[in-house]
């Protein structure tokens, strides 16, 4: 079976075999390796060459050995590019989408897209500074947007997970965060998306300026604690569902003011896993 089989079938196992074959190999090798006998009282009188023959055997094995793992270094590699090529964050690369039983309690302060009163709901956990959460931006969410969100069969509900990872992604939150204050959330939430590589103060002065946000209260709600603790609840609420990488996402249908039985699709997963997990919740 090939390296890209493996990945497809089963990535986590494959990884594991790969990283623990090396150290399984050198051990064979040693102990394959011819062991010097005792020497015999007629053998104490001469030196022997058999220890020097033994060393150039291991030797010759422990070079053959080097190449051998030079080798799979490329494979681990190649396996390594197979998964972000997935879309896999290093936390993400042994899920898809699997119910969770898990219940999300709305709240109304959340930002909210489309219409508040769609019978699904998808909650994203995202940090504005992850590669996968830009990806997922770029290359979903607008067809996302058009199928469910558009039609008012989606509501789609962000949140915040700044990774220790990443040192702009939390203050890229608070940011947001002080965006949605002055109504403004999901346009901020575009524009430090569209400029990942600039994230930093002077983008978000930038894009306040561009939104024409009230820029002594923008700037203002940047330094107030009060903005951090809601980034804070988020990455709460997110560690409590088993959020442990970005982007994360729980879909389900909404009862009594909440996601009841939510799916979690972890990874920046292309638009037909999404439409496979919202199409038999709106039946």
């Amino acid at each position: 079976m090939g390296v890209a089989s493996v990945i497809y079938r089963r990535p986590l196992i494959a990884l594991a075999i790969l990283c623990l074959w090396p150290v399984a190999r050198l051990t064979s090798v040693l102990a394959a390796a011819p062991d010097a006998a005792p020497p015999s009282p007629a053998d104490t009188a001469k030196p022997s060459p058999t220890p020097i023959r033994n060393e150039d055997a291991i030797l010759r094995k422990l070079i053959e050995l080097q190449l051998q793992v030079t080798t799979l270094k490329g494979e681990v590699a190649q396996l390594r590019r197979a998964l972000g090529e997935l879309g896999m964050g290093p936390a993400a690369a042994d899920a898809a989408a699997k119910p969770t039983g898990v219940h999300i309690a709305l709240n109304a302060t959340d930002p909210v897209l489309g219409n508040p009163d769609a019978p699904v709901a998808i909650v994203e956990f995202s940090d504005f500074q992850c590669p996968y959460c830009g990806r997922f931006q770029q290359e979903t969410f607008s067809e996302l947007k058009k199928a469910y969100i558009d039609t008012g069969r989606v509501r789609y509900i962000s949140r915040q997970f700044p990774l220790p990872m990443h040192p702009l992604a939390r203050d890229a939150a608070i940011a947001a965060h002080c965006a949605a204050k002055q109504q403004a959330y999901w346009k901020m939430r575009d524009g430090l998306f569209s400029q990942q590589p600039r994230l930093g103060p002077e983008l978000y002065k930038e894009l306040s300026a561009t939104l024409q946000l009230d820029g002594t209260a923008f700037t203002g709600c940047l330094t107030d604690p009060g903005t951090a603790g809601e980034v804070d609840a988020d990455m709460a609420l997110g560690q409590s569902l088993g959020v442990r990488g970005t982007p994360s996402f729980f879909v389900g249908r909404v009862a009594k003011g909440q996601i009841v039985d939510a799916q979690n699709i972890r990874g920046a997963k292309p638009f037909p896993m999404f439409a496979r997990a919202i199409e038999p919740l709106l039946q």
